[in-house]
């Protein structure tokens, strides 16, 4: 990526927090995420946690769906899951 690519993307982000879309759009932990919505007044909206990783909960949803540990593992070893 060249240099006036890159200063222009951060540029970018740099506008979405002193312009309208400030309120659209909050970092959080370093990512930009959508504002909670709809947003009121009296009772504003907030993000408690961070964005969840890839392959934060594949252990949970593979076991709800019914995999076995012995088949989560086997999943996890080929590469075939985060």
């Amino acid at each position: 990526m060249c240099a006036s690519r890159r200063s222009s993307t951060w540029a970018r982000r740099r506008s979405i927090r002193t312009t309208s879309l400030a309120r659209t759009f909050v970092e959080v932990a370093g990512v930009m995420n959508p504002a909670p919505a709809p947003r009121f007044s009296r009772t504003p909206g907030k993000i408690e946690r961070p964005p969840v990783h890839a392959g934060q909960h594949t252990d949970e949803a593979l076991a709800d769906w019914g995999f076995s540990t012995a088949e989560i593992t086997k999943l996890r070893e080929t590469g075939a899951v985060a």
